[in-house]
């Protein structure tokens, strides 16, 4: 009910006329505001058992583009690696696979997600060019721009180190109390950001919490000097980091190696993602060095200011 009613989302049903049984459902739902400005996810699409090989799924698909497309950017398609069915759909309706996200979705065990989209209006004549990536997500990277009809344009960088380990700060979880600091840091490193998702700080710690939103802060002789935000589906058991910001490079990978940690002892999470800037290669060798691995390349995924940016999925090869 919840779904069927949200402006931010549209549900779609399919009823059989004569017997009045519904036949499938499909979704779409809407990012408006943060960096995944106009991003529709394609939600989960089901036809009935009985009704399959009617074309019901097809007529789902197309009746959701129909509906949503002067609204989006790029519409987004999570289908089951194991369900080639839900795949095709996808292909056929001008959607194209970039990545693939070994066990993101739990189920009777942990699945690997295939991931499509597809561009819609003006997306691509925002997006920014020349990426600069670590040459571990090349070969990605090349096979999404092939697929997406786009000049492989980035610009392979092997010499950018690292953020350095430091671990010479106070660990706190994020309170009001905190939240004017982190905030100040936040305005004061809009044209830096490296790690991108669906909230940010400004939100308000309410909208934090209403979404399972956590930050932890890095303090140095009682000065905030950096943040890491993280969002947590206990169904699912798994995190999205959305937000990683700092006045310096200093805390920067303490922040992870601590949110890594505590993800495996605290959260007992099984599954984590982190959307980085394809333009930002220490941030990428970073990841890499804490056991992450690029699982999928989505050009201008990322709105910001006037332009949409490329973005590197990656996940860690230990969960």
């Amino acid at each position: 009910a919840r779904l069927t009613y949200a402006e931010d989302s549209i549900m779609l049903v399919a009823v059989d006329e004569e017997s009045g049984r519904v036949a499938g459902t499909a979704s779409v739902v809407f990012s408006v505001g943060a960096h995944d400005d106009l991003i529709g996810e394609f939600g989960r699409l089901v036809v009935h058992p009985d009704c399959r090989g009617q074309g019901i799924g097809g007529r789902l698909m197309e009746g959701r583009i129909e509906r949503v497309q002067s609204r989006l950017h790029i519409g987004i398609v999570e289908n089951r690696a194991a369900h080639v069915f839900s795949q095709k759909i996808s292909e056929r309706h001008g959607f194209v696979a970039v990545g693939l996200m070994p066990g993101k979705l739990l189920l009777e065990r942990r699945e690997a997600v295939a991931l499509y989209l597809r561009y819609f209006a003006n997306a691509l004549e925002l997006r920014r060019n020349n990426p600069r990536i670590i040459p571990e997500a090349a070969l990605l990277a090349g096979f999404s721009l092939d697929r997406c009809g786009l000049p492989r344009d980035m610009i392979i960088d092997d010499s950018s180190a690292p953020f350095p380990y430091d671990d010479e700060f106070e660990l706190e979880e994020l309170t009001t109390q905190g939240y004017a600091s982190l905030l100040r840091i936040e305005r004061g490193r809009l044209e830096h950001r490296e790690v991108f998702g669906p909230i940010r700080l400004h939100y308000g710690v309410f909208q934090l919490k209403a979404r399972h939103s956590h930050y932890l802060i890095a303090r140095r002789n009682g000065q905030v000097i950096g943040g890491v935000g993280y969002m947590i589906d206990h169904a699912e058991k798994a995190v999205r980091v959305f937000e990683l910001i700092s006045t310096c490079d200093d805390p920067i990978r303490f922040l992870l190696t601590t949110l890594l940690q505590r993800c495996q002892t605290v959260h007992k999470i099984e599954f984590v993602e982190v959307d980085v800037s394809a333009y930002a290669p220490r941030m990428q060798r970073t990841l890499l060095e804490l056991g992450f691995i690029p699982v999928g390349y989505i050009p201008a995924n990322v709105f910001d200011r006037v332009e949409r940016l490329d973005a590197i999925k990656m996940v860690p090869v230990s969960y």
